[in-house]
């Protein structure tokens, strides 16, 4: 989520340690602001993620000692950018 509001490196650390660094992970880039998410109500997640918000999902991944990452859904433009 933006602006690292969901805790990825620590629920990645939890991964980990908890389920073991062979857990398959999928990192999904599409979060989309909805419903009652606006700028004066959630203004911290009014936006999609951008790419370097990504990166810093995946490298919380590597960090973690995770080995098993999933995150290539082909219609999301953070992920694009990512790849390259």
């Amino acid at each position: 989520m933006p602006g690292s509001v969901a805790g990825t490196p620590e629920i990645m650390n939890w991964i980990s340690r908890e389920l073991g660094p062979e857990t398959y992970v999928n990192l999904m880039a599409q979060y989309h602001p909805a419903c009652r998410v606006t700028e004066k109500q959630y203004p911290e997640i009014n936006r999609c993620i951008s790419p370097s918000e990504f990166e810093q999902a995946v490298a919380a991944f590597h960090s973690a000692g995770l080995s098993r990452l999933d995150h290539e859904p082909a219609f999301c433009p953070a992920v694009l950018k990512v790849r390259g």
